[in-house]
């Protein structure tokens, strides 16, 4: 199995033929891992069950 030329944790799906859509969702998803949100944010969620006290 060949591994992709490149990966990322976060997605979004958008319909064939977006590309000013995707250029400026790629731009979100590298701003938001460079700033460290998103791994801040994934942590938060899906590394501890600190949220429930916030959700009601």
């Amino acid at each position: 199995m060949t591994k992709p030329l490149i990966s990322y944790k976060a997605a979004f799906g958008i319909k064939k033929g977006e590309q000013e859509w995707m250029n400026f969702l790629n731009a979100w998803i590298t701003a938001r891992t460079a700033d460290k949100w998103l791994s801040a944010t994934h942590k938060h969620w899906f590394g501890s069950l600190g949220w429930r006290k916030e959700v009601r």
